[in-house]
């Protein structure tokens, strides 16, 4: 099966970004198991427990191994759309220049896409250790460097136009 992100990631760069987050669920596994009862809790459910004193130490890492996984389905050949969330933008172009802009300015993190009260989309630069967040995000673009490093050297922007255009709307 060929993954949707290779037009731009070569496989040594998805390899790279892939143990790296296994890496962190490496980390989380072994921090899991220094509290009772927290072993079996999956990423999600880290997330929304109700974590008290040294526990609210595994939030970050569940945080950024969810958004990795995000990041990783935000992507399609299909080029899907998204009406609803993209209305008050006047095309998929203009959304998907408002994230570039929103990446450009970025140092590190994810910049998420999420649904609004009105189900407009809004962005967000998400950034650890806070990784405190009130609704999951549609749509996740890693800005770390290990994420495009290895394909576009530094040339963040480069990367950043290729991603945002591979981005599958329809998810919004």
């Amino acid at each position: 099966m060929k993954e949707p992100y290779l037009p731009f990631f070569s496989e040594i760069a998805v390899r790279e970004h892939v143990a790296y987050r296994r890496h962190l669920a490496a980390r989380l596994s072994a921090l899991k198991k220094s509290f009772p009862g927290r072993e079996s809790l999956d990423t999600r459910e880290i997330l929304t427990a109700r974590l008290r004193g040294a526990e609210r130490e595994m939030l970050p890492l569940a945080g950024e191994i969810l958004l990795h996984d995000i990041f990783f389905s935000s992507f399609s050949e299909k080029q899907g759309k998204a009406p609803t969330a993209l209305r008050r933008y006047s095309s998929d172009a203009a959304f998907r220049y408002a994230l570039f802009e929103k990446a450009r300015g970025a140092r590190d993190g994810f910049l998420c896409v999420f649904p609004d009260r009105r189900g407009d989309a809004r962005f967000e630069i998400v950034a650890p250790p806070d990784f405190c967040m009130t609704a999951l995000p549609r749509l996740a673009l890693d800005l770390a460097e290990h994420a495009y490093f290895y394909d576009f050297g530094f040339d963040r922007e480069k990367y950043f136009a290729a991603a945002i255009l591979l981005l599958d709307l329809s998810l919004l």
